[in-house]
């Protein structure tokens, strides 16, 4: 081994989550969901790097925990040597995500952050869930915010008066 090879940085130890045998029991799955400040099904919009972390925005389907809203931003880091979720664009999954000490939605790999088409079981035992609130509208849908339906309607209004008599016409 040369000296600067001795030298480099290197990642000290991989991910290791602690075994729980029972992990798949129905019980199990509902108490962890209890800790978790968000239990969601989301579609993973983006994806994007910052810093030592790797920033996911998805798209809400339902929602067991908490009350995450239509679009979510989850934190986690960036290698699964440090427990990242590789979370990938267009992949919906299952999120049990925790907030950190600045109030974020992060997730790690040792919970039950997967992607949704392996996570059969512990859908199951989390039961349906509820589907966050939407406005449909002209071919988009908004997250039913706060002043989100006064938004709208003051938008189209708007865009009704600016209109002028004739135009369009030949």
């Amino acid at each position: 081994m040369t000296l600067g090879g001795w030298l480099a940085p290197r990642l000290a130890a991989a991910c290791s989550c602690i075994p729980e045998p029972n992990k798949y029991e129905p019980q199990v799955i509902r108490a962890e969901a209890d800790l978790a400040h968000a239990v969601f099904e989301g579609k993973v919009r983006s994806v994007t790097e910052q810093g030592e972390e790797r920033v996911a925005v998805l798209d809400v389907r339902r929602f067991w925990r908490g009350e995450p809203g239509a679009r979510v931003e989850v934190r986690t880091a960036l290698h699964g040597a440090a427990c990242g979720v590789g979370f990938i664009p267009r992949v919906t999954y299952l999120v049990f995500a925790h907030n950190n000490d600045a109030g974020q939605l992060t997730a790690y790999s040792c919970s039950y952050n997967t992607p949704l088409r392996e996570a059969g079981r512990v859908v199951q035992a989390l039961g349906p869930g509820e589907r966050p609130p939407r406005i449909e509208g002209r071919g988009c849908t908004l997250a039913a915010e706060p002043g989100a339906p006064l938004a709208l309607l003051l938008l189209l209004g708007r865009r009704r008066r600016t209109r002028q008599p004739g135009a369009g016409k030949h």
